[in-house]
């Protein structure tokens, strides 16, 4: 049972907390806190119902406080409120238009309606209050943004309205000021320096590090399950019961999973903690005892070791022990675990969980199995409940037949066995020295460009500058402004901001982003096995595997140019080149006449050995580069064969890159079946390595020529045959229509269809747009050198038509538009004298820069540029309005929306009116203009 407010420890108190929900636990911890600490009269409301509002409650519990702080009923408020000094009313929202926040307003009404003057009576029904009892009244908002209420924000906004802190900007409450901020980076922000857990005595809190999709949010409501077990074993051990004779709780726990909308492949964490009395305080743990680190690659993306304890305990994600595990962790790890005594253990749980099972999505989410071992193994929990190895081995058998026994036994055994195992595997490791060597990027060094010439056809960079005759771009349309707030290693802690505020992102950004943290196992591209067949590249969803077909001359030249170091020996290999080539051509037509394997890499070793005359250190910097760029000719018979037989040196290379945008998802491997052109391979230094050189090498590359795209015509896609539509995914346009580094999940079905939605748009449109832009600015050429003669002889023929052409242009082109006839007449006499050669430069200034947005603006910031977006698209409901509107990385290069309800179709359509508008006012209507001035002869208008 509880009443309209609960009161705790108001008696004595001349400022309270006024909240609502579960903020009030919170404040009750900080409360007693406080009193011991500084013998603060301090206590907190908390308001069990909202509606009907408790006034008279709140006006007795409030009437006499000095301070009362309104985190956010009326008659109950009233008795709550009265005779304090200070009342602080925190609430979980900001109304910035009206006058107070939602409580603060019922609360203030409560108030007026209960105070007594001689001109006042106090509303009937409600305890009267008088002048002198009315508290002071604060208003603080927390938790916005699913920002964090933390004890330090407590204790802050107590000392603001005590006067012994300012907030941000430097005001104070005995300036007058009663609001404040709690929880975000803003000016109105209060924040106490001191930041105490306010956990209970002998607590253990547990923090999880891992990634969406693992398994580690389900292995932490396992541990809370066997927690809760372990209290039966407990209870059936020692018969402790509670003062109404019930069996006692022991082990009190409390656990709360965080991650954003992201999905699988994004960092995520989560908290836990086991304690003997009541767990009142609920926010992300800055005490933690111990850290489960299920991410191995944690340490490049976050800081696992943040707010852990003295002497706590770190278990990581490794098959590495001793040094080699030390080396991989970061100088500033290392120093922060010797400054605070953090014990460090590593735990092969992907290793143990590779043994227990051969599925894959399974080996990721048993790895947590072995995590939860390793928590009872590290942490004095057991111990200090004296619980045996035994007993706990049999509480966890029990939860898993729970869990897992419809499944069947083999299925118990085998996370019984992971359990166990990574109980038993757990091996702390010394820590080393701070300067050892630092291995901890997990990378390989890949093989990039050393030379730079500015031929690179660079269109799947953000490098691209801006065109001549394009304005600077404004701030809220650069990547760098959107950078520079949402990808600043801020996490969580992002100061309050425009962009957030309106829901403004940068279009495209996930091209930028990097999955690497997502990836235990990577697609590993074998050219002598790939036909060309495309089937990997359409199904793949994220935009991770980039390809082209090039001349073998070209890619040659490449790697000489911007690989070889010494211009000299650039300068011989260059000239050497066709004698390179034509040798190179003839043992790759005799390794397909003799059904050899030989890959091109090999090829090119042997020749370039042979003709020689090049030092040794420019044969090693070529070697280095043609080693790690796939090149397939033996079956792409579409690419290299047939072209080949057909006339020699007109066979092309085929190549696959993997991207740093793959997720690991397999779904190209699962295409690709029986060809074994792709299989997974585990992650290593050296794979990504390759990857990563692979990459680098393609941005160097000009786009796929048309004679290797077959029967698609990438100028005239509308003639191409429908069978060879897939190599439109060869030219670079289409196949980042729609990009990746989003948080969709790996392998989203979604994503792959509305990649193929994009780039068959793309394909169908720019052709069209370019085409466009020619044939605008021919025509505005051309009414430039007669325009002004054929106006002449309009007007000549028919003074009424003439006057009307001159009206439509300043109406609808030079803005001088009115709301009638009258109105627009009226405009332009005001406007002054408008010549023949002024209606003739509209003409032309608007359809060049229309012919310019449909072939050279530069649509998305650092992207090529290719002209204006083919295409927009209007969410509502879906993943994609999840992924495509999480910062930092958005998937949409084009105009988008995202709407959770059921107005995106409508959105969606006032957009494409409103595209069709602007197009008929840019396009259409000038165009028309003057074909109509420039062929007819009458009916001009």
């Amino acid at each position: 049972y509880y009443g309209l407010v609960t009161e705790y420890k108001t008696d004595d108190a001349d400022t309270v907390f006024v909240s609502l929900g579960s903020a009030a636990e919170n404040i009750e911890a900080a409360v007693d806190y406080l009193r011991a600490r500084s013998g603060a009269k301090l206590g907190s409301i908390h308001l069990n119902v909202i509606r009907p509002f408790p006034e008279a409650a709140v006006i007795a519990a409030l009437a006499g406080k000095k301070n009362v702080i309104i985190l956010f009923p009326e008659a109950a408020v009233i008795a709550a409120l009265a005779g304090k000094k200070n009342v602080i009313i925190l609430e979980r929202t900001d109304e910035a238009m009206a006058g107070d926040n939602p409580m603060g307003r019922d609360i203030r009404t409560a108030l007026n309606k209960a105070l007594r003057t001689p001109a006042h009576p106090a509303s009937d029904g409600l305890p009267a209050i008088t002048i002198d009892q009315m508290p002071q009244l604060f208003s603080g908002i927390y938790g916005l943004g699913s920002r964090d209420f933390r004890p330090e924000h407590v204790i802050g906004a107590y000392e603001f309205v005590t006067g012994a802190r300012a907030r941000k900007d430097g005001k104070r409450a005995d300036e007058g000021t009663t609001f404040f901020v709690l929880g975000v980076d803003h000016p109105y922000e209060v924040k106490s320096d001191d930041a105490p857990s306010l956990l209970p005595e002998h607590a253990i809190a547990v923090r999880f590090h891992s990634i969406g999709g693992w398994g580690a949010i389900t292995t932490g409501k396992n541990l809370g399950a066997i927690l809760g077990d372990l209290n039966d074993l407990l209870y059936e051990r020692d018969k402790v019961v509670d003062e109404l004779g019930n069996p006692k709780e022991i082990i009190h726990v409390s656990a709360n999973p965080k991650y954003g909308s992201e999905k699988k492949g994004a960092p995520t964490s989560y908290f836990m903690v086991a304690a003997p009395e009541r767990i009142r305080v609920n926010c992300d743990l800055r005490h933690v005892t111990v850290v489960l680190c299920c991410d191995p690659k944690a340490f490049t993306h976050t800081n696992p070791l943040d707010g852990m304890s003295e002497g706590g305990c770190l278990v990581w994600e490794s098959e590495e022990e001793g040094e080699q595990a030390w080396e991989r962790l970061p100088l500033w790890a290392r120093r922060q675990i010797i400054d605070k005594n953090i014990r460090v253990f590593t735990l092969p749980g992907f290793q143990i969980a590779r043994r227990a099972t051969d599925r894959a999505d399974l080996q990721l989410r048993m790895q947590g199995n072995a995590f939860l071992g390793a928590f009872f193994a590290v942490s004095p929990l057991l111990e200090e409940f004296r619980i045996t190895q035994d007993q706990f081995r049999e509480v966890v058998r029990r939860q898993y037949v729970k869990k897992f026994g419809r499944l069947g036994e083999a299925v118990v055994n085998s996370n019984m066995e992971v359990m166990t195992q990574g109980f038993e595997r757990v091996r702390e490791i010394r820590v080393g020295e701070l300067q050892a060597p630092d291995r901890s990027t997990l990378r390989g060094k890949p093989f990039l460009p050393v030379v730079e010439d500015g031929n690179g056809h660079g269109c799947g960079c953000r490098s691209n500058p801006i065109p001549d005759g394009q304005a600077a771009r404004t701030p809220v349309t650069q990547v760098a402004t959107f950078d520079g707030e949402f990808r600043s290693g801020l996490g969580y802690n992002q100061p309050a901001s425009a962009l957030a505020s309106v829901g403004v992102m940068a279009a495209g950004s996930g091209d930028t982003a990097s999955k690497y943290v997502a990836r235990r196992e990577t697609p590993l591209y074998i050219a002598e096995n790939c036909t060309q067949c495309m089937e990997c590249i359409a199904v793949c969803p994220d935009t991770a595997l980039p390809n082209c077909s090039q001349d073998l001359e070209t890619i040659l030249r490449t790697a000489i140019v911007r690989y070889v170091r010494d211009a000299g020996e650039r300068g011989k290999m260059l000239r050497s080149l066709p004698e390179i080539e034509t040798r190179t051509r003839a043992m790759m037509r005799e390794a397909i006449a003799t059904g050899a394997d030989t890959p091109l890499p090999q090829i090119l070793r042997t020749v370039t050995n042979e003709v020689d005359g090049f030092s040794v250190d420019a044969k090693r910097q070529f070697f280095d580069i043609i080693d790690k760029v796939p090149m397939a000719y033996q079956k792409a018979n579409a690419i290299f064969a047939t072209p080949e037989k057909r006339s020699a040196g007109g066979g092309g290379i085929f190549s696959i890159f993997v991207s740093d945008l793959c997720k690991g998802c397999a779904a190209c491997v699962t295409a690709c079946g029986e060809h074994q052109a792709l299989r997974m391979v585990q992650e290593t230094e050296d794979v990504n390595a390759e990857h990563e050189t692979g990459t680098a090498f393609l941005n160097l590359l000009p786009d796929t020529p048309q004679k290797y795209l077959g029967l698609y015509n990438d100028t005239r896609p509308q003639d191409s045959k429908t069978a060879t539509l897939r190599n439109m995914l060869m030219v670079r346009r289409n196949y980042d229509a729609l990009v990746s580094g989003d948080g969709a999940c790996a392998g989203c079905g979604e994503k792959s269809i509305l990649r193929a939605i994009a780039a068959v748009t793309e394909a169908y449109m720019r052709p069209i747009f370019h085409a466009k832009a020619d044939r605008l600015r021919a025509k505005a050429d051309n009414v430039e050198k007669v325009g002004a003669q054929k106006l002449a002889d309009l007007k000549a023929r028919s003074q009424e038509e003439y006057d009307l052409f001159r009206q439509i242009v300043a109406h609808l082109l030079m803005g001088l538009g009115g709301e009638d006839d009258k109105d627009t007449k009226a405009r332009i006499a005001g406007h002054g004298p408008l010549s023949d050669e002024d209606i003739i430069g509209a003409l032309t200034a608007v359809m060049r820069q229309e012919a310019f947005n449909h072939k050279n603006l530069q649509s998305v910031d650092g992207r090529l540029a290719n002209g204006m977006s083919v295409m927009a698209m209007a969410a509502h409901t879906g993943c994609n309005t999840v992924y495509g509107s999480t910062p930092p990385n958005n998937p949409h290069p084009y105009p988008w929306m995202n709407s959770l309800f059921q107005d995106g179709v409508t959105v969606g359509w006032l957009l494409g009116e409103s595209f069709m508008v602007d197009h008929a006012r840019r396009s259409v209507i000038p165009e028309r203009l003057v074909d109509s001035l420039m062929n007819r002869e009458r009916d001009v208008m």
